[in-house]
């Protein structure tokens, strides 16, 4: 930010005991960059290319294992709804396309916000606008890409891409209100989850992801077929 070539490291009394040169400097953020995103990934924060496969294994199997269980949690929301996509196969079709703009949208805020608080750029009194900020960024993507998907769902249905049951337009206005909906979440979330974990007193890396994930498939998944429930029903 300054511009300087070297940092003075003094000691309690402000007498001065070194330096540190720009290139280690930059090496520590370097470092502490790639242990956040590993962190975020549910991966080993000091895994490597060359870390012995049994010690990779054992760093990442115990978040995929939550991974598992809270995976479960989507495939009950889903069992709930087997219903309508019995009556409407297409609907099956549609779903992982609402989850994956979800995840991607929100893992977008989640990435900007964990490099916001490794640079110490979120203070307490900005975690309201930051929240909002990537609301607003979720709600204009959301709205963008709700008429995109609900358009691509009728051209694919009245070209017989697709085949429905049900018209056309209900289709696409119930893909277009879960994108909607669910890109929103998914911003909210993804912003929110890293400033609740360091809240709470822990690392705002740690895991983010996978948490961030579980959030996008249950409104993804869950929502999307609730949507359809109500309007092809």
């Amino acid at each position: 930010r300054y511009h300087l070539y070297s940092l003075p490291v003094v000691d309690e009394r402000g007498r001065l005991l070194g330096r540190l040169p720009n290139e280690e400097i930059m090496e520590a953020i370097q470092l502490e960059a790639s242990e956040d995103f590993a962190l975020a990934t549910g991966a080993g924060a000091h895994e490597t290319v060359f870390t012995p496969v049994l010690g990779s294994v054992r760093m990442r199997l115990p978040w995929l294992s939550l991974n598992l269980l809270l995976a479960l949690i989507v495939t009950f929301v889903i069992e709930r709804q087997t219903g309508i996509i019995q009556d409407e196969p297409i609907l099956a079709a549609l779903m992982p396309v609402i989850a994956l703009l979800g995840g991607n949208g929100g893992f977008q805020s989640l990435a900007v916000v964990i490099r916001a608080l490794a640079t110490d750029d979120v203070p307490g009194t900005q975690v309201f606008p930051v929240l909002r900020r990537q609301l607003t960024i979720g709600v204009m993507n959301g709205a963008i890409l709700a008429v995109i998907a609900g358009a691509l769902a009728v051209l694919l249905i009245e070209t017989g891409v697709f085949s429905s049951g049900s018209s056309a337009i209900s289709v696409a206005l119930a893909v277009s209100i879960a994108a909607l909906g669910n890109v929103t979440i998914a911003g909210l979330a993804g912003g929110g989850i890293p400033l609740l974990l360091r809240k709470f007193g822990f690392d705002p890396a740690q895991s983010s992801s996978i948490f961030l994930t579980l959030i996008t498939d249950i409104v993804g998944f869950g929502g999307f077929l609730a949507v359809a429930a109500l309007l092809l029903s």
